[in-house]
């Protein structure tokens, strides 16, 4: 007979207060029985009102303060955690209210370690917001289909207790990518498995502006680096290849800008479409930028 796992939510937050209320309002509404889950906030040195927010809701607030990362803060979460399964999002998240309902379906079958639904847009207003909805930036399928190894994002994750218990907490030393790190540990070294769950959804807020969009890829490359470090094999483009792919991507900007402009005008493409290009230009000079930021750093 099928029982449902207790479950721990672990959310780490910094600055969080533009959207912190509606992530825990969407927690605090899921359909999954109240008895068998607990909320994990942890402050990682907030210093607007995030932590008084969340204190308005049912969650333990914990704080980590030592080290500077989400990873860290998921760390020190992991650690007071009483659930069978320990399920991550984030404080511009929010959550269906069958999230947890769908997530866990397949909960009888041991050999999954991580169980990860879909990443969905929420409400899209902004040119850049729209644009990566339509390109699916943050959606589960892109790095499910990592070349190196497949992984998931912890904006909507959960993995089995005995998983850390066996490979350890996050990477607290990686900026980026830590949830790459968890997943690469557990396949290499228990064997067990990710599952793919994509109508256990969860809406995420995407970064609004060009500079938001171009800070998000270069901490992407940053991250990756950093991979090296720990998986030697995994092959990262060179920078000559991101500057060529730099270089590519502001030739058909400027060579499709006209035509695009002239279909823009006869309302044969939307705004969107015709900031694409410039779009695409901005993320590969943060992954160029990214990767060029180590060089000069060493």
């Amino acid at each position: 007979m099928f029982s449902l796992p207790s479950i721990s939510i672990i959310i780490p937050i910094y600055n969080a207060e533009p959207t912190l209320s509606m992530c825990l309002k969407s927690i605090q509404e899921l359909n999954y029985p109240k008895d068998k889950l607990e909320t994990i906030i942890v402050d990682n040195g907030s210093n607007d009102g995030s932590v008084e927010i969340a204190k308005y809701f049912d969650v333990t607030v914990l704080h980590e303060t030592s080290i500077k990362s989400s990873y860290s803060a998921r760390n020190r979460g992991v650690k007071e955690a009483k659930g069978e399964l320990i399920a991550f999002t984030d404080s511009d998240c929010i959550a269906s209210p069958d999230w947890l309902n769908n997530l866990v379906k397949e909960w009888n079958d041991e050999s999954i370690g991580c169980f990860a639904g879909e990443i969905l847009s929420y409400n899209p207003e902004t040119l850049v917001e729209i644009f990566s909805d339509r390109t699916g930036i943050l959606r589960q399928k892109g790095t499910l289909r990592c070349s190196y190894l497949p992984y998931t994002q912890t904006a909507n994750s959960a993995y089995r207790r005995e998983v850390f218990d066996k490979v350890g907490l996050f990477n607290p030393k990686l900026i980026s990518g830590g949830d790459a790190d968890l997943s690469w540990k557990m396949q290499k070294q228990t064997g067990l498995k990710i599952k793919f769950i994509p109508e256990a959804i969860v809406y995420h807020k995407h970064r609004s502006n060009i500079m938001g969009l171009y800070k998000q890829f270069k901490k992407y490359e940053q991250g990756k680096l950093l991979w090296l470090q720990y998986y030697p094999d995994y092959e990262l483009p060179s920078v000559q290849q991101r500057k060529s792919e730099l270089l590519h991507d502001i030739k058909i900007l400027i060579t499709t800008f006209p035509s695009n402009l002239k279909k823009y005008l006869n309302n044969q493409i939307d705004s969107v479409a015709l900031a694409s290009p410039i779009f695409r230009v901005v993320i590969s000079l943060g992954t160029y930028k990214g990767r060029l930021s180590k060089i000069e750093n060493n």
